[in-house]
């Protein structure tokens, strides 16, 4: 008993020690913010981190670094996280690639993305990066990308918000009701134009 009791009051002490050593080699604890797979419609598939094989996504599961989904043809599927509601289109790559508590960085390979960001807060960032250009979204509001990898281009639409596109060297802003057409992984070309009208999507 007396040993027990020994045990019992030197383990705090001991995992203080522990998680100070860990945090000065660089071992840092997990961020709390991960992504929520929160409706589907239709067959998403996911590749989760370290495993080289497609399996069927699961409803609720938390997605996190390395996690790949891909949405086939007539599904949607939603992710949520505490910023943010992203809509997956049919024909969608998606992945993270970084997830902290002030920065979230994604992937979109081909297909659809919304986006509808909120409460970001202005020392955390949002990017979405895409074969042609990375897209930060600077500020609450909702944004749209597609990506045609055949033709290689990527296109941004932000209906309210505001984002900085940069690629090959380049970097512009996008700002309320415009869209911009995005060409060319080495050397970006653009054509900025006003947003199209909504659609069902």
């Amino acid at each position: 008993m007396v040993r027990a009791r020994k045990l019992a009051f030197a383990l705090p002490f001991f995992l203080a020690a522990l998680g100070t050593t860990l945090q000065a080699q660089g071992y840092d604890d997990p961020p709390d913010r991960v992504l929520r797979l929160s409706y589907m419609s239709g067959n998403v598939a996911m590749e989760p981190a370290g495993i080289d094989d497609w399996v069927p996504a699961a409803l609720n599961r938390p997605f996190t670094v390395g996690d790949y989904l891909y949405a086939d043809q007539s599904t949607v599927a939603e992710l949520q996280t505490d910023v943010a509601v992203m809509r997956m289109g049919q024909y969608t790559s998606f992945g993270v690639l970084n997830l902290t508590n002030n920065f979230v960085q994604l992937k979109l390979t081909e297909g659809d993305l919304y986006v509808r960001l909120h409460d970001l807060d202005p020392s955390e960032g949002f990017e979405i990066d895409t074969p042609v250009a990375a897209v930060n979204l600077l500020r609450d509001g909702e944004y749209r990308l597609h990506v045609d990898p055949n033709n290689q281009v990527t296109y941004v639409v932000v209906r309210s918000g505001q984002a900085e596109v940069t690629g090959g060297g380049q970097a512009f802003t996008l700002d309320p009701n415009s869209m911009a057409t995005l060409q060319g992984a080495d050397q970006l070309s653009y054509d900025v134009e006003q947003a199209p009208e909504q659609d069902a999507f």
